[in-house]
């Protein structure tokens, strides 16, 4: 943190330490994760709307899924600035889409957006048939939308441009594209979730591409605080921690 106080004989333009020993201090990143997961685990109890998940997680960009290299090939570079956009318009050749979040993480050989669709966690992925339910097919159905775009000639041009944040758009890189949907529980595949053969229903989920739960134990790990510091939008950026 940085004191942007005017020393005196000095302008706003001049920017130094912060030395003021009373100033609040971030938490020590195992405080940080206890306090966020069980704040997490508390908001999923009460059976959250898809918007009030979409906040809890705009508060706290590092349980994003991505943000690390933990989601496809490379990654391990991070994002640029460590952040992560929320609901950015992917907008070009073909229809307009909004994901709810996107990292933009790179290595030395290639770009790696990786887009997050989120949805209301009481949603469930199957029928009592077997038969994937008609919110999950349009939720995943919403990837695909996805795909199409980055596969439209130019899109990809236009998608350095506009989320490649600093100059320098790495034009001699692969940009390979990831897509996430968290989705439904983890309790609807064990015993009384409602089926009758939870096992087989749980191998067809764990083999769907780029699908999880909410409350798997592998969803949105708290990384360390340093992951994802800001939020940002088509606009400004807005500071979160």
């Amino acid at each position: 943190m940085t004191d942007v106080r005017p020393r005196r004989g000095t302008s706003w333009d001049a920017v130094v330490p912060d030395t003021y020993p009373a100033r609040p201090r971030a938490l020590a990143c195992e405080q940080y994760s206890d306090r966020a997961l069980s704040d997490w685990y508390a908001l999923l109890s009460q059976e959250p709307e898809e918007d009030e998940v979409q906040r809890f997680l705009e508060l706290h960009p590092s349980m994003i899924p991505g943000g690390s290299g933990d989601v496809g090939p490379g990654g391990h570079h991070g994002s640029d600035m460590g952040a992560v956009f929320r609901r950015p318009n992917l907008v070009g050749g073909g229809r307009t889409f909004q994901p709810d979040f996107m990292w933009v993480t790179r290595s030395t050989s290639q770009i790696t957006p990786i887009l997050v669709e989120i949805e209301k966690p009481s949603k469930r992925w199957f029928r009592r048939d077997g038969r994937p339910t008609s919110e999950f097919t349009h939720a995943h159905d919403q990837l695909n939308d996805w795909r199409s775009w980055f596969a439209r000639d130019g899109n990809k041009a236009l998608f350095r441009e506009k989320f490649l944040l600093l100059s320098e758009k790495h034009e001699d890189r692969l940009l390979e594209p990831q897509y996430v949907l968290i989705y439904g529980r983890e309790s609807e595949f064990g015993i009384g979730g409602g089926h009758a053969n939870p096992n087989g229903l749980r191998y067809k989920r764990d083999h769907e591409t780029a699908t999880t739960t909410y409350t798997n134990g592998r969803t949105l790990p708290t990384q360390p605080p340093g992951i994802g510091r800001a939020v940002f939008t088509d606009g400004p950026a807005k500071e979160v921690g």
